[in-house]
């Protein structure tokens, strides 16, 4: 069975420093945090892969790019 993380090609991991430093921000600031990674995952899984998560190389047939 595999986790959420590796069904995509990316992860992403905080410090301790930077969850102190959100803990401390205002409600809006965190709104527009969650807003910005939200909008960046949604760009990120549009995006065509170019490499498979072992670094090889991803070979695009011409004329299946979508």
């Amino acid at each position: 069975m595999t986790s959420d993380m590796e069904k995509y090609d990316y992860s992403y991991e905080l410090t301790d420093e930077q969850l102190i430093r959100y803990r401390d921000l205002p409600a809006e600031a965190k709104l527009q945090w969650l807003d910005d990674a939200r909008q960046f995952t949604l760009l990120a899984r549009q995006g065509t892969r170019t490499y498979y998560k072992d670094g090889k190389p991803f070979k695009v047939v011409p004329g299946s790019e979508a």
